[in-house]
């Protein structure tokens, strides 16, 4: 909450004695805290203060307010809080991107609507101690269409398949291995309890209550509400054990593990 500029920390022991001085810290970002004084338009620089729409240098805070900002056009900030109680809209096909930490806190919620996208440069972890949530639609199906899916939230969000889609079938969830008793790769039976592993990618029915009627389809909207994952993340793949000649014994099914598209 610091202005730009050069500083000096100065720390004392118990006796009030100096026992440290730093060198100089030079601050190169500063902070832009929304006010909501005009509208509810991020890219309104009013709405900021100090005045001006946020950059990528800036960290960026959002206070408990009435007028709650929405993302309408691509936005930037050096970092993202989200204080008590605030929230904070990213609308469809529109991307926040954020270089640091993404903060959520306790009663605020960071909402992204389907085909929007958080983007983050450094590798660096977020907290959620509030409600992050991405919203994304399928293709319209009927029944007995499968979703291929991929979890953008941390493993510890403890996000799964019946999260995902709680009206499938639960016999209908499947990830993919390579081998089966020395046999073909092959589907595997998860089930709605499976915790979606962002290293692996999963399939899914169509909800149980969809039509069984090919030429009537519909869109289901999938909400992942979690930790967004951030930063480097290894997706192991294997091989069977049928032979180099044995193409299907070494297909692997992975999922996008990010809030956002992949380069």
């Amino acid at each position: 909450g610091v202005a730009v500029g050069t500083y000096y920390v100065t720390a004392q022991n118990s006796s009030g004695c100096i026992s440290l001085q730093t060198p100089a810290i030079i601050i190169v970002s500063a902070t832009k805290t929304w006010n909501g004084s005009a509208s509810t338009d991020w890219s309104n620089g009013a709405n900021w203060t100090p005045n001006g729409v946020p950059n990528a240098t800036n960290c960026v805070v959002i206070p408990d307010l009435g007028v709650k900002p929405v993302i309408s056009t691509d936005a930037f900030a050096n970092s993202l809080t989200l204080q008590n109680n605030s929230l904070l809209n990213v609308n469809s096909n529109i991307a926040i991107t954020v270089t640091n930490a993404v903060v959520v806190n306790p009663g605020s919620q960071f909402l992204l609507a389907d085909s929007a996208s958080l983007i983050q440069i450094n590798n660096v972890a977020n907290t959620v101690t509030g409600t992050f949530s991405m919203t994304r639609n399928t293709q319209p199906m009927y029944r007995y269409d499968y979703t291929y899916w991929g979890s953008p939230l941390t493993l510890g969000s403890n996000y799964t398949l019946g999260n995902l889609t709680l009206a499938t079938r639960p016999d209908k969830y499947y990830s993919w291995i390579p081998s089966v008793s020395n046999g073909n790769g092959n589907w595997q039976q998860e089930s709605a309890a499976t915790v979606m592993d962002p290293e692996k990618g999963y399939i899914a029915r169509a909800p149980d209550t969809y039509s069984t009627n090919p030429s009537t389809k519909t869109t289901y909207i999938a909400t992942f509400t979690g930790t967004p994952n951030n930063g480097n993340i290894s997706a192991p793949v294997s091989c069977g054990t049928l032979g180099t000649g044995t193409q299907n014994d070494k297909w692997n099914l992975l999922g996008n593990p990010y809030p956002s598209a992949l380069d």
